[in-house]
């Protein structure tokens, strides 16, 4: 028979409890403090890619806004609001991609700008440009000559040669005139970036307590 619980016990047991839940509350804030004054803001995802596209030997220059990202659309939360903000051109330059989101593949971009690839056609804003009998598709990425690379992870400093014309073409000397600028624009300081990724709205009062009690 279990004796029943008296007034004495009754408080003993709430004690116990108030002391128990008393000090994973003081842990749980002391880690928060340290967090708060230690935890820093998640790094920023931001590179660059050089590319080009060759339709019939001759090089698209990608004219038009349409085709550039403004830099005022580039916000802290702006790769989760709009796809277009997770890769892109900008200010004109027709042959750097901008990375701002992991795992972006080269049809992403393509997709953004309003083209598309794949193993067997290039389609631009308003021509399908398919392989036949008489011209191909042709990848050459890093230098290597590669079957596809719309379901590819643009890479860091990735340099994409997309051409579509007779087979046999010069594909390499195609190639060969591609800049080397990712790695420019990588080291420099880019007005292009998301500066609300990494920049003071993160390092804000708000940001360090969300990140304090909440993680990054």
């Amino acid at each position: 028979m279990v004796a029943p619980l008296t007034d004495h016990s009754r408080l003993s047991w709430w004690k116990v409890l108030l002391l128990t839940l008393g000090v994973f509350a003081l842990g749980f804030l002391t880690l928060a403090a340290v967090r708060f004054f230690v935890a820093k803001p998640p790094a920023e995802t931001h590179y660059h890619a050089d590319f080009a596209v060759f339709i019939n030997g001759k090089r698209e220059a990608f004219v038009g806004p349409g085709y550039y990202e403004e830099v005022a659309a580039c916000t802290a939360d702006a790769a989760n609001n709009d796809p277009k903000t997770r890769t892109h051109m900008h200010d004109n330059v027709s042959d750097v991609v901008h990375v701002h989101d992991k795992r972006v593949t080269w049809q992403d971009f393509f997709t953004n700008i309003g083209w598309s690839i794949g193993p067997d056609y290039v389609r631009s804003l308003d021509t399908l440009y398919v392989t036949n009998d008489a011209d191909t598709v042709t990848f050459i990425l890093n230098g290597k000559k590669v079957d596809r690379v719309d379901n590819l992870v643009i890479g860091d400093q990735d340099k994409l040669l997309v051409s579509y014309g007779p087979t046999g073409a010069d594909t390499a000397a195609q190639y060969a005139q591609i800049k080397n600028d990712a790695a420019k624009y990588d080291a420099g300081a880019d007005p292009s970036t998301c500066q609300g990724l990494n920049g003071s709205d993160t390092n804000s009062t708000s940001a360090r307590l969300k990140r304090a009690f909440f993680g990054n």
